[in-house]
């Protein structure tokens, strides 16, 4: 018998006990083999793979890992660091120098380096070098991570409380996409000490520390996973942001928040008929799986479609809930929803693969997140920090930019002397809008009047740059390429700049034209203060279009003529200016009309106009 047993015992391979496995494999004692988000033994028994406290997700998404490569093993990445040797070279060059090796003026991160540790450097700049690239592809905004990064990364150099949100955050990313042991590791104590520091925080609060604190609770938010715990989230946000507002708190960053942020208690389902929710559930689960067919045929060496596949699994679960479904069921599919929504797009746009087939993915993803969001009883799930339907429109509009065909024509010119009288015929034409009109009629006189004011400015005022937009292949009535668009940008400040118009004519409502340009002035004063600035006055021709940016460059005038609508003119013009102040390391400013604010985010701005304040977004980029 004991021969038995010796010889039995004998033939056992030898091997490791597993020390950060899943608790599902612990609890069977079983060896896990560590594969994250989902080890292949749970995997095989189809139950859900707990990784302690790091998040876990469905088997479905490991369909579809967020760069589309297999889990690695255990082996290989249970105790090695994630960093290429690149990223560790650019750490040691920033801890050594001070300055952040990114050069992108929009991404400003001004640290004591040799106070962090070499992980926290490289978390941060991971978090900043994912940033960078996707500003420099123009899809920054068309997440929701990214779209507040700018923000956090602003308020991380003043306070550890927000740093630690930002590298919790950073360590997630990278372990879904590496599915590295130590970040996961990583990414869990910095959420405990981000945790602890915002408790410490909200028992002496104060309105200095109300930034950090709310960086941390946004990060601590989109990292959580049980029910309790983001209600108590949810609720510390909004508390934060009412003390604020008792306070008189008037930092740019909780403006922007407290515009956004919608607490549970304020949102409920749309009170649709079940029939009609269905069906439109049933048609975006065919439109998904259309194009899910189309990419396998069209484009078979790429592995786009199998993206589709957990979003439409994940759909038709959403269309079996109901009522009576337990709510623990209910929670579990909207947050592997919420999951998605945060994690997928981001990582997908950085994979840097099939970019047009990518944002069209991304594009059902919000549709089904709109969809929760207005129609399930768990849609407090669905984050709403973001505007999901202008995300959307905003993701579709990139999927067939607006440049990408016959405006590959249209060029970028200095605007000279004769060009004046055009520019007057260009702006009466975009601005048909009946307040416009009411400052400036279209009449004789006030024709002249705009004329003479540019003929003038162009003439005695360097600081002004006028420039415009050219269609070569098409002329206008003196046999010259048509002015599509044009615009004046000041890189004067006010108080240096003197008069901004001449006096106004008989023609026009002297009292109301002088209270419209004083409370723009006054708006731009309250969000720049004495910022050195450039500054802009879009004139789209959008509803109520009429913009004032103060860019410490001042885009004075931005006028696009209706024939050159959504062919990419306003961009060309935009991107000269904002080109402009980041070589002289300038900030920006725009009054924009809410209805083109999208066109300003996609070069960087942030809406920081106070609440209720209407049509018109005060937009800042620093």
């Amino acid at each position: 018998m004991s021969n038995h047993n010796h010889t039995r015992n004998g033939n056992r391979r030898s091997h490791t006990k597993s020390r950060t496995g899943c608790l599902t494999c612990k609890r069977r004692h079983i060896r896990c083999d560590e594969s994250y988000p989902q080890c292949q033994n749970c995997t095989k028994h189809k139950v859900k793979c707990a990784f302690h406290d790091v998040p876990s997700q469905e088997e479905t998404l490991l369909q579809t890992s967020p760069t589309g490569s297999k889990v690695q093993s255990s082996s290989t990445t249970k105790s090695r660091r994630p960093w290429s040797a690149k990223a560790r070279a650019e750490v040691r060059q920033w801890r050594r120098t001070g300055s952040m090796p990114i050069p992108d003026a929009r991404i400003r991160i001004t640290l004591q380096p040799t106070i962090y540790s070499e992980d926290d450097l490289c978390f941060v700049y991971q978090a900043a070098s994912n940033q960078h690239r996707l500003t420099a592809m123009g899809l920054s905004k068309l997440t929701i991570i990214s779209s507040y990064l700018p923000s956090f990364f602003r308020i991380i150099t003043t306070s550890r409380l927000a740093m630690n949100g930002v590298l919790a955050l950073s360590a997630y990313q990278v372990a879904s996409v590496t599915h590295c042991q130590h970040a996961r590791r990583k990414e869990y104590q910095y959420q405990m000490l981000a945790i602890q520091d915002l408790r410490e925080c909200l028992a002496n609060f104060s309105p200095e520390h109300a930034d950090g604190a709310l960086v941390a609770s946004m990060a601590l938010l989109w990292l959580c996973e049980d029910m309790s715990s983001r209600s108590q989230i949810s609720e510390g946000i909004t508390a934060i942001l009412e003390t604020c507002h008792r306070l008189g708190h008037s930092s740019s960053f909780y403006l922007m928040l407290a515009k956004a942020w919608r607490p549970a208690s304020d949102r409920c389902a749309t009170p649709n008929s079940e029939y009609d929710t269905s069906v439109v559930l049933q048609d975006l689960i065919a439109e998904m799986h259309k194009f899910k067919n189309y990419l396998k045929e069209q484009e078979p060496e790429d592995d786009s479609w199998k993206k589709l596949r957990p979003l439409i699994s994940l759909a038709q679960d959403l269309d079996k809930l109901g009522p009576l479904t337990p709510p623990d069921k209910q929670f579990e599919r909207v947050r592997l929803l919420r999951d998605y929504k945060l994690w997928l797009p981001l990582n997908d746009l950085l994979s840097g693969k099939n970019l047009s087939s990518t944002l069209m993915i991304n594009g059902y993803l919000y549709a089904l997140a709109l969809y929760a969001q207005r129609h399930t009883s768990q849609a407090y799930m669905i984050d709403s920090m973001v505007d999901l339907e202008e995300l959307l429109l905003d993701t579709l509009r990139h999927v067939n930019p607006s440049d990408s065909s016959d405006s590959k024509s249209l060029r970028v010119e200095k605007v000279v002397l004769d060009d004046v009288p055009t520019l007057t015929e260009v702006w009466f034409a975009a601005f048909t809008d009946p307040g416009i009109r009411r400052i400036w009629p279209d009449t004789p006189a006030v024709r002249n009047w705009w004329t003479e004011a540019n003929r003038y400015d162009l003439l005695h005022k360097p600081f002004q740059h006028y420039i415009k937009v050219i269609d070569p292949q098409t002329q206008d009535a003196r046999g010259r390429p048509r002015i599509a668009a044009f615009a004046k940008w000041d890189t004067e400040m006010p108080e240096g700049r003197g008069c901004r118009y001449p006096p106004w004519t008989d023609d026009q409502p002297s009292q109301i034209c002088d209270e419209f340009i004083a409370k723009e002035e006054n708006e731009r004063l309250r969000v720049m203060g004495d910022q050195k600035h450039y500054c802009e006055w879009l004139c789209n021709n959008q509803p109520k279009a009429l913009i004032e940016t103060d860019l410490r460059s001042d885009l004075d005038t931005l006028v696009t003529h209706p024939d050159y609508q959504r062919r990419g003119a306003g961009s060309m013009l935009m991107k000269w200016g904002c080109d402009l102040a980041d070589e002289d390391g300038v900030a920006a400013y725009v009054d924009a009309s809410k209805s083109g604010a999208a066109l300003y985010e996609r070069f960087g701005f942030v809406d920081e106009s106070l609440p209720g304040s209407g049509d018109v977004a005060s937009m800042a980029r620093r």
